[in-house]
């Protein structure tokens, strides 16, 4: 399967289908909720999108498989990395640390 584009609110609209919660893969599911659309991974929240902001977090989980979760949900122009065990994020204005609970405005 391949991975699904969620890269804006209306990507993940059309992947929701007119539903109000989706198995996107396996272990993550996408959810229509009253502040946005939600994107869980494990029952986990790692990202919730609304028309022009993205929150974002690894929940205490900092897995390549999240890090791919998140990066899902992220714009053209952003991508999120790791390096020596520590957590980065490439902006279209350069990169920065990645905390949980992180607001983009996009």
């Amino acid at each position: 399967m391949p991975w699904p584009k969620l890269d804006s609110y209306q990507a993940c609209l059309d992947a929701l289908n007119g539903r109000q919660h989706r198995k996107v893969y396996r272990n993550t599911k996408l959810v229509q909720a009253n502040d946005g659309i939600e994107l869980y991974y494990h029952d986990n929240l790692v990202a919730l999108r609304s028309h022009d902001l993205l929150w974002l977090s690894s929940c205490g989980w900092r897995t390549l498989t999240t890090k791919q979760r998140i990066n899902w949900m992220l714009p053209r122009g952003y991508h999120l990395f790791s390096s020596h065990y520590a957590w980065y994020l490439e902006t279209p204005a350069g990169i920065i640390s990645f905390t949980d609970g992180m607001v983009l405005y996009v």
